[in-house]
């Protein structure tokens, strides 16, 4: 839902599963993601090296992670439960405003 949505809000969006997340990937992933939207699944250590490898990347965390997801990267936002699409998008265009501004 939250890809076709953002799909048709003229977000380009790829979807992977996190349990098939490996260092490999992470390392073979374009340099061009400028934000991740991070959901349960993935596993802690992974995702401390995929902050480490796009440290100049933006991170939103959806509630069903169950945790902070903020150590050490301030583009890191955490969105409350329970999910709002709103609260999202908004998170979202936030985000993007900011990188227009830095260019």
């Amino acid at each position: 839902m939250i890809h076709k949505t953002l799909s048709s809000k003229g977000y380009d969006v790829s979807v992977s599963d996190g349990m098939y997340l490996s260092e490999k990937i992470i390392k073979e992933l374009s340099d061009k993601i400028e934000c991740f939207i991070i959901d349960s699944g993935i596993e802690e250590d992974l995702l401390i090296k995929l902050k480490m490898r796009f440290r100049n990347s933006s991170y939103i965390c959806l509630p069903s992670l169950n945790k902070d997801c903020s150590n050490n990267n301030g583009g890191t936002k955490n969105i409350s439960e329970p999910l709002k699409l709103s609260e999202l998008f908004q998170t979202l265009d936030s985000i993007f405003k900011i990188k227009d501004i830095e260019k």
